[in-house]
Parts: structure tokens; sequence; C-alpha cells
């Protein structure tokens, strides 16, 4: 699955981290994980450019976002918040955070294929798919 992320995304969820502050490589060598641990640092020295690209664009892109919000109003920005926060728009990637902590990777599998912008979409105070599939 870790190969399937950094395909679909880049390296940036490989480089993400948990609500403790660790990136799915330091997950994988506590565990002693060696062949995830192995899987990661190989996409990390291998990433595809477009999907750094895309990486980089949606950095961009929240970037812009979060620029776009400090200039709001406070009322735009909490509505603007609330509506982010919505369960109903994240549903998708905590059923997909569900699949990845049960280990159900070939459900995974197929969710990332249909919409690899599920990555772009974790939670960030759940640990993400690539941090599950190092835990593993």
């Amino acid at each position: 699955i870790i190969e399937i992320i950094a395909e679909l995304a880049g390296e940036e969820p490989l480089q993400r981290r948990n609500p403790g502050g660790d990136t799915p490589l330091d997950v994988a060598k506590r565990r002693g994980r060696t062949q995830a641990a192995e899987a990661i640092e190989n996409c990390l020295a291998s990433c595809r450019p477009s999907a750094k690209l895309a990486t980089a664009d949606i950095l961009q892109q929240t970037r812009e976002l979060g620029n776009l919000r400090e200039s709001a109003s406070e009322d735009i920005d909490s509505s603007f918040g609330a509506l982010m926060e919505h369960p109903a728009l994240d549903s998708a990637a905590h059923a997909l955070l569900d699949k990845a902590k049960r280990g159900n990777w070939k459900d995974v599998e197929i969710m990332l294929r249909s919409d690899p912008s599920l990555l772009q979409r974790e939670p960030s105070y759940r640990w993400s798919t690539a941090h599950q599939a190092a835990r593993c």
C-alpha cells in the first residue's frame, strides 16, 4: 500500500507526521517493520515527479486558502471552518482510515485508486493511511 500511496500522491503522505509527531517511517522502524520501512525509504528516494508536482500544487492551494482565511472577516472565517469540519465532507476519508486501521488493504487500494484525493483529505488528528500501513 506504501507504493500505491507514493504513486498516487508523491512523498508528502509518507512524510506527514501523526498526532504524536512520528512519520510513517518512524512508526515502521520503531515497530520493527523492516519491509514497510524499506518500502517507505525506496518510495521517498524515487517518487514520481508528477506526483510531487500534484502535491506541490495542493500545498500551494492550501497556502492560498490559508491566506484567504486570514484576510476574511471573523464571521466568514468561522463559517468556512465549520463547513470544512462538517463530518459529511470527510466521511469517505474517515472510511478510508477505518479500513486502513483494520488492515483491509484491498478495500484501501480500491478507494485510493477511485479517489486519490482521499490522501489529501485525511483528518489531521488521526493516523494517516501511510502510518497505518507502516504500523501493520
